[in-house]
């Protein structure tokens, strides 16, 4: 191993930076405009959960759970993470809906008007797809609330749209999942269960979402997310209800249709089939990575990245070159760093600005490095502090780092880039 050799050479470079700000977008970025948060007062309290945003040939729809709206008396639907940018559920759809307490969907027509508005915001419809194959990459959105942890302290938030991964694992009726609580009216009701560490309650009525099959291709419904277990060990599973309740729903609409009258009916699931309303996510500052990718075989050269983001968005990095070569051969040496932080689905929120840097002939120290003779080289220069936008922090979830010879073709570059949106 090229670390056990007794003249192996390290130069290390340390550098304190925030990469510059990328403008920032006014648009909601897919699939994050395929939803709208949704606040409802029943029972004497009130509860969060999320609609999802559909269309089916020349209707577009907005689908939940039952029991987010179950007996309510005001129904607020929210388009960004500001309390005060609502719409009265109301105004935005037909006097009818399409209630199906056996699968726990309710089905909301958007009026002309409704159309024109979310249109307006924004927001866009996903088309409904058939069944995923197990082990399927899906991404989930939802409206949970955060709680972000840095020294000891924790700061709640309740990000508006969180998107998060999970992969489909099996389906399974209702009655098995709950066998003690399963009633005959929904009991043979199928299960989408999904794998997933971001699910929590605020997700209850978002979508399931497939990746697009293709550049600019649209996202596509498979289910809509109904409940899920507390977490046991690194995994949490939850499920969904799968999409095709939707179209059979619209299919049989004279069966289902009702008047939006307050929703005062029971539904056949019960407490333990929904996400415990006490279930918060909680992300952890500061937020670390460490990356090593050769940059030079011909010289056995290493570039490793080290980078942390704090809760107030400043981006701290230390860059390591390590060859086995003689010193000299790395002077001049140039290297590009980019960073691209990204939500729990793994889709690129933000990316900074590309950093360069180049070795110079400077005044170096030999120095012993666990029982290793290391030679450190003290580079002159600074990249200066800058933060990441207020308003990417709520989703940032992890960050990725490309490095490279500033010699690299752009080609790979882009791959590399690409590979980050595709995943």
């Amino acid at each position: 191993m090229l670390r056990q050799n007794f003249h192996s050479i390290i130069i290390i470079i340390s550098i304190t930076f925030t990469w510059a700000s990328a403008q920032e977008s006014q648009a909601i970025d897919p699939p994050r405009n395929a939803a709208l948060r949704i606040c409802v007062s029943a029972d004497g309290k009130d509860r969060v959960g999320t609609i999802t945003f559909a269309e089916h040939g020349d209707r577009q729809i907005l689908i939940t759970n039952c029991h987010v709206v179950k007996n309510s008396n005001n129904i607020q639907l929210f388009y960004s993470a500001d309390s005060l940018h609502s719409l009265e559920l109301s105004n935005v759809v037909e006097p009818t809906c399409l209630w199906n307490g056996d699968c726990d969907l309710v089905v909301f027509f958007v009026s002309q008007s409704g159309k024109e508005e979310l249109a307006k915001l924004g927001f866009k419809p996903v088309t409904i797809a058939g069944h995923p194959a197990v082990g399927t990459l899906t991404t989930l959105i939802g409206n949970p609330g955060i709680i972000f942890i840095e020294d000891g302290k924790g700061i709640e938030s309740r990000p508006f749209n969180y998107a998060s991964s999970a992969t489909l694992s099996t389906r399974m009726t209702y009655g098995d999942l709950f066998r003690n609580q399963a009633q005959s009216a929904n009991k043979d009701t199928e299960m989408m269960m999904l794998e997933s560490l971001g699910a929590t309650y605020g997700f209850s009525g978002g979508p399931v979402l497939l990746h697009p099959s293709a550049e600019n291709s649209p996202y596509r419904l498979v289910g809509i997310l109904q409940g899920g277990d507390k977490a046991v060990g690194n995994q949490k599973k939850c499920w969904a209800i799968p999409a095709n309740y939707i179209t059979d729903m619209l299919a049989a609409s004279d069966k289902y249709r009702k008047t939006i009258d307050g929703f005062s009916r029971e539904i056949p699931f019960t407490q333990e089939s929904y996400f415990d309303e006490s279930g918060t996510l909680e992300q952890r500052f500061p937020m670390k990575i460490e990356s090593k990718q050769t940059v030079d075989e011909g010289l056995s050269c290493y570039m490793t990245t080290k980078i942390e983001l704090n809760h107030d968005g400043i981006l701290q990095a230390t860059t390591i070159l390590d060859t086995t070569s003689v010193v000299g051969h790395l002077l001049g040496f140039e290297g590009k760093v980019d960073v691209f932080v990204c939500d729990g689905s793994d889709a690129v929120l933000w990316q900074g600005k590309e950093q360069t840097f180049k070795i110079t002939p400077a005044d170096g120290r030999w120095v012993l490095d666990n029982g290793r003779r290391v030679f450190v080289y003290e580079v002159p220069f600074t990249w200066k502090d800058q933060k990441l936008p207020a308003n990417i922090m709520p989703y940032a979830s992890s960050i990725r780092v490309y490095q490279r010879k500033s010699s690299d073709s752009l080609k790979e570059a882009k791959v590399f880039i690409q590979e980050l949106f595709d995943n």
